[in-house]
């Protein structure tokens, strides 16, 4: 979830020697604190400039499952949306490896009705 938060346009050219730093810090309870809380205010700076979320940018479509559809528009609120759905669908994962690392939620999180 970290890393698909470094997506370029959000982060343009960010790769390589970043993403194992992320995958080794994030294998202590403070490393994954840091990189979740960093990621996360990288996507707050991204979605509160205007300018980002209104540019088009070229697709990235590497890598991409052939079902994957290219949307009509690839703008900031589309790359916005998409980093959303990612967290959204990876939540139950991530909340339970931060209960095996002892990492409370309290305050943090509301539950549903």
């Amino acid at each position: 979830m970290i890393l698909a938060r470094y997506h370029d346009p959000i982060v343009p050219g960010w790769e390589g020697p970043h993403i194992s730093e992320v995958v080794t810090d994030c294998r202590t309870k403070e490393g994954l604190k840091k990189h979740l809380r960093s990621s996360w205010e990288m996507v707050a700076a991204f979605l509160s400039d205007a300018e980002k979320l209104d540019a088009v940018h070229e697709p990235l479509t590497g890598g991409m499952a052939p079902e994957y559809i290219e949307p009509d528009v690839y703008d900031g609120h589309y790359i916005s949306y998409h980093r959303m759905a990612h967290d959204l669908h990876h939540r139950s994962t991530i909340i339970g490896y931060l209960h095996q690392l002892g990492i409370s939620l309290d305050g943090r999180r509301i539950r549903p009705l």
